[in-house]
């Protein structure tokens, strides 16, 4: 097999003179030119390494395209509201970051870097790992699209986290929460803290949830556009349903039981909890202890997994549920009734 030439051609520019390479290339079978910059022992050293590659097999060819081109085609190639909006605001802060030219431009180092500066904005592990993903995600597809020869993320070695033990809140925090709740802001907040108890529903579930979804002769509740994306209806406490035919009247022309409190959650929040003595507990633990009591009730696993809308039991397991001592020795005491 006849051996593939690099010939190196000089143009003149406003600026002086660029070399650019100039072959055959053995995949398309046409003529390439590739600029190599001014300085002429670059361009020699390019060139050798260019042949290198095109006489051993090793040569591979990549569409250009710069950054700015590359993240607008990769959000818009992603389906889900969410998820392109997260990609998008990952493949941005890359760019900040490390301010690549082009995909063919990032490095190895530069996902460091940008791993670097996430924890120096003190991310937690679990957040610079969803970065990531999004950023592995992106990087593949560019190489399927030809504008890199390899993903730069192979290798990478993920940190684990450090898990913490869900916080399951007791019925004395429970009560105070609740009891806080009605002190400080009414029917409303005291009704959301119950329902967060009762269904274990996500915050943007219940903020987001309208009145046509809520069933009082069936009593339940339909959950629509979860994070699963899978609508989830929830069988939910009769007793709820007195306060929620009074908060219907109050606000029946919002559509949504609780969509006014979505400007000053955070606020409000921190204040109940803190009136309640309990600063620690966020309104994800209440969806944490509807699982842990779920599954100490005896509640089949699988049953607990829907209910709640988690895509995977080991989810659920690992993130969800609390061991409390007293579980524990209830645990020693039926093995020891059972097997003495």
């Amino acid at each position: 097999m006849q051996a593939i030439k690099v010939w190196i051609s000089k143009r003149k520019t406003k600026k002086g003179q660029s070399y650019h390479l100039r072959y055959i290339s053995p995949i398309s079978n046409k003529w390439i030119s590739k600029g190599v910059g001014s300085d002429k022992k670059r361009a020699d050293r390019e060139a050798a390494l260019l042949e290198s590659k095109l006489n051993d097999g090793t040569y591979s060819e990549t569409r250009r395209i710069s950054w700015d081109e590359f993240v607008k085609g990769q959000v818009a190639s992603i389906t889900g509201k969410c998820h392109k909006s997260l990609c998008k605001q990952v493949l941005d802060e890359f760019g900040k970051v490390c301010k690549p030219a082009s995909p063919s431009r990032v490095t190895f180092p530069m996902i460091e870097q940008f791993v670097a500066a996430s924890k120096l904005k003190k991310n937690a592990v679990t957040t610079i790992n969803t970065k990531l993903k999004y950023l592995r995600l992106s990087f593949n597809m560019a190489v399927k699209r030809s504008y890199i020869v390899k993903n730069p993320m192979d290798g990478w070695i993920w940190e684990k986290p450090n898990l913490k033990e869900p916080r399951e809140v007791t019925k004395d925090e429970q009560k105070a929460l609740l009891d806080a709740a009605q002190e400080l802001y009414g029917d409303q907040w005291e009704l959301f803290v119950k329902l967060a108890f009762d269904t274990g529903a996500r915050r943007g579930e219940l903020l987001k949830l309208s009145w046509e979804n809520v069933d009082f002769d069936g009593h339940s509740i339909l959950f629509v556009e979860t994070k699963g994306k899978k609508d989830r209806r929830v069988p939910v406490n009769p007793k709820l349903f007195t306060g929620l035919r009074k908060l219907q009247a109050k606000t029946l022309l919002d559509g949504k039981p609780f969509g006014s409190l979505l400007d000053n959650i955070g606020y409000n929040w921190r204040r109940i909890r803190k009136e309640a003595g309990c600063e620690d507990v966020t309104i994800h633990d209440m969806r944490r202890t509807y699982c842990t009591r779920m599954l100490r009730a005896g509640v089949p696993l699988k049953t607990v997994q829907q209910l709640s809308g988690h895509e995977s039991v080991e989810t659920l397991l690992t993130y969800y549920t609390s061991v409390s001592e007293d579980d524990k020795r209830e645990a020693v005491r039926k093995m020891t009734a059972m097997y003495g």
